[in-house]
């Protein structure tokens, strides 16, 4: 009767180990990549099918991203397909980027995550900013924050560090000893995953391949701009009965800008710096109504500007051939305004003549900080330079202090600008 009991247990474990190895051969190993790689032509993209079969074809995108729900495949004929995780076992693109299918834990369906880096120990995921290790049995989530959920067993929550001592368990043996300094630094980001697994795998003679490594973090591109500004006036603080007005407010301006794009992690935001010059001739018109009198006043001036606007920007529709995108950002100003002649004519209340002086009354300030927005629209023309338009509204605090007889008015400087470039 107990030979009876042993011998079913031993069968049901059996057959336990059968499902248990049918569903991790499905799996795409660090040998079925290296094969999958193995006799691609150039940066040929492909998708890995439920049964492992590799089809050659294109991933159709407009952006390069880190998570994908669904992908639409054109394979050599031109036909194509959606395929959602549960469809496909994974894809590779163009770029280095894998993506594999995979049953997280905690989730009741097949998501695709990125594989980061193949070992023939270990494999690192990221699913958005979550990451996970794969082991060759199970599924990890490396998780920072202790959990009493999940580690009731935990005693000193304070001092447990949930993924450092996964690593630990997962690394122990040999060369645990070697790692173990490089694993008390590393933080859950995926340069310090990256280099654990890199420095574990060589130290246990161990072949990987790092899927990121071909993928910069960021890419830089250069911009030259011109274009044509026209400013406003908003008042702050003015004496009643004054009036000030620009009769004449256009100029020019030029600028070069770097721009950080095609962030690993963010590849649709960048961030630019621009380093910018304005010049522009205006005329400023002035009227105060006083009891003592009726003022009148003019100025021609001449107003150089030198900025250096930071920008953050949001592309919000992208074709493979051009893109819209939307930013706002802060600069940081400095002015220098030259009077080409100033005249105030005074009809006093009391008296019979007219007083005329001539002399400049405005003032700008000289060093400030500015917040600002923009649209563009980029067209692409060949395959490392595009051609640009932007729309650039800007608005600097309390800039032009204008003096009528001892009467101060402070107002705000609206710009309105339109440039045209390139980029390359």
């Amino acid at each position: 009767m107990r030979f009876q009991i042993y011998l079913r247990l031993v069968i049901l474990a059996f057959f336990l180990g059968l499902i248990h190895f049918s569903a991790l051969s499905q799996s795409i190993t660090y040998e079925d990549l290296k094969s999958f790689n193995s006799n691609l032509e150039g940066n040929q993209e492909f998708i890995i099918l439920n049964t492992l079969e590799k089809k050659v074809g294109k991933i159709v995108r407009n952006f390069d991203s880190n998570k994908y729900e669904e992908i639409v495949f054109e394979n050599s004929d031109g036909l194509r397909s959606s395929f959602d995780a549960n469809q496909i076992k994974g894809f590779q693109l163009s770029n280095g980027r894998v993506f594999e299918s995979v049953l997280i834990p905690g989730s009741s369906k097949r998501q695709f995550l990125q594989r980061l880096f193949s070992g023939q120990l270990m494999s690192l995921y990221s699913l958005g900013d979550r990451y996970y290790v794969f082991n060759g049995l199970e599924i990890y989530e490396l998780r920072s924050v202790y959990d009493e959920t999940k580690d009731i067993s935990i005693k000193n929550s304070s001092r447990y560090v949930p993924y450092l001592s996964l690593f630990s368990a997962l690394m122990a043996g040999d060369c645990f000893g070697q790692v173990a300094p490089i694993l008390q630094k590393t933080k859950l980001t995926e340069n310090d995953l990256i280099i654990l697994l890199e420095k574990f795998h060589k130290c246990e003679n161990a072949e990987y391949i790092i899927h990121v490594a071909k993928i910069p973090i960021f890419k830089v591109a250069s911009q030259v701009k011109f274009g044509i500004n026209r400013s406003g006036l908003r008042s702050n603080q003015k004496e009643e009965g004054r009036k000030d007005r620009l009769t004449f407010s256009s100029g020019y301006q030029a600028s070069y800008s770097l721009q950080f794009e095609d962030f690993r992690n963010l590849p649709r935001f960048n961030f630019q710096i621009s380093f910018q010059a304005e010049r522009s001739v205006q005329e400023l018109g002035s009227d105060l109504d006083h009891p003592i009198g009726f003022f009148k006043g003019q100025e021609e001036f001449q107003l150089e500007t030198l900025s250096i606007p930071l920008s953050f920007n949001y592309e919000v529709y992208k074709k493979p051939n051009q893109l819209v995108y939307m930013g706002m950002g802060i600069g940081f100003a400095f002015s220098k305004l030259t009077s080409e002649f100033g005249m105030i004519e005074v009809d006093w209340t009391n008296q019979d003549y007219l007083s005329i002086f001539e002399k400049g009354f405005l003032k700008v300030q000289e060093n400030t900080v500015f917040p600002f927005t923009q649209i563009g629209f980029k067209k692409k023309i060949s395959q490392k330079l595009l051609i640009l338009t932007e729309l650039q509204l800007r608005y600097l605090p309390n800039y032009y202090y204008s003096t009528i007889n001892q009467f101060e008015s402070t107002y705000h400087r609206l710009d309105t600008s339109l440039n045209i470039g390139i980029q390359f």
